[in-house]
């Protein structure tokens, strides 16, 4: 869903919680291959990926992870460029758990 605030990404959602490994992390790699320019991945995992992170660091790019109830947590991938942080996620976290 585009956001109108400026320099705000384009959050691209994407839901993982229904696979078993190595498939989310495969998906979500895949993914991360076709962002564009000023979006952002909003990943839906039902557990925390730590294996991903530091693959995702590697290849430039930041993550904030959020719990969102139980056995759910949303990732926020971006490129190390892009003008997101970590309140830019929580405050997204929280519209998507109303």
């Amino acid at each position: 869903m585009p956001h109108s605030a400026t320099n705000c990404p384009d959050i691209i959602p994407i839901d993982v919680s229904e696979f078993e490994p190595p498939e989310p992390m495969e998906r979500i790699l895949a993914r991360l291959q076709q962002l564009h320019a000023g979006q952002l991945l909003r990943v839906r995992h039902r557990r925390e990926p730590f294996p991903l992170y530091p693959m995702l660091e590697q290849a430039g790019y930041k993550h904030c992870c959020i719990p969102s109830g139980t056995e759910v947590f949303l990732i926020y991938i971006w490129p190390q460029s892009a003008p997101v942080n970590e309140a830019f996620c929580r405050t997204d976290a929280a519209g998507e758990a109303r």
